[in-house]
């Protein structure tokens, strides 16, 4: 199978005769809980196949992205059903291939974990902010994640992929799934029935604005160690200049 040569570390038993690639699509975390948790703000990659979903870390941006495929229209491999409802035959892999310009030793992307239909409970979209509400059934507990597509990939891409999703676990299950559009007054409407959820909903389409808006999300970890470097830095020329690190020097350096 053609995308194992993109994912490094991708387990062998997904590597399967049986198994088909539908699509895949880039996104940004917009935040998670259990294993995406600690991806927030990152991209990855997710890898639509008929019985899985493989999640893997992007390694590429949007500029090396085009160069590769020359326009994002190329993008979206996804299929269409069929008259007779079922679906057709695997797109080309030819857009997972290596550019040019890309070193032989670093693949695109780097396996994480992957999700069987199963785990998926429901999928939203809210289409001002560009966000996915997606609840997952992760190792103990449900966990809502939103992604906001990225890497040249559009809105109507990501609606596409998660509507191929839904539409493989309806025809290979009895449960009712379907991709729901919602807006903020509706997600607010909610607030009685699903008060934390609703806060982190809005919490997210905050996160996704801060994104559209500086192109990164503020993470507070990295901003403590910013603020520690900056009052780190301001002592060490008056360390230099000393030439030594006596008791009597050591008074002499601010601490924050």
């Amino acid at each position: 199978m053609e995308i194992c040569q993109d994912i490094e570390d991708l387990p062998d038993h997904i590597i399967s005769s049986h198994r088909q690639f539908i699509q895949s699509i880039d996104m940004v975390v917009i935040g998670a809980g259990g294993i995406l948790q600690k991806y927030k703000g990152k991209k990855i990659g997710l890898f639509l196949f008929n019985d899985l979903i493989e999640i893997a870390k992007s390694r590429f941006c949007t500029s090396e992205l085009d160069s590769t495929l020359g326009t994002s229209s190329g993008l979206n491999t996804s299929f269409n059903s069929g008259s007779s409802g079922t679906l057709p035959r695997q797109k080309s892999l030819s857009f997972l291939r290596r550019g040019a310009s890309w070193k032989k030793e670093r693949r695109r992307y780097k396996h994480i974990d992957h999700y069987r239909f199963a785990n998926f409970r429901s999928v939203e979209f809210e289409r001002e902010h560009e966000v996915f509400i997606v609840k997952i059934r992760d190792q103990k507990a449900d966990e809502l994640c939103f992604f906001q597509p990225t890497n040249g990939f559009t809105m109507d891409m990501g609606v596409d992929f998660f509507e191929n999703l839904v539409q493989l676990i309806v025809s290979s299950s009895t449960r009712d799934i379907a991709v729901e559009e919602v807006n903020i007054g509706r997600i607010h409407s909610q607030s009685e029935n699903r008060p934390e959820e609703v806060e982190s909903i809005v919490k997210a389409l905050r996160i996704a604005s801060e994104l559209s808006r500086t192109g990164t999300i503020r993470r507070r970890n990295s901003l403590r160690r910013s603020i520690s470097n900056i009052a780190l830095g301001a002592g060490w020329p008056h360390i230099k200049r000393t030439g030594s690190l006596k008791k009597s020097n050591l008074g002499d350096i601010s601490e924050s």
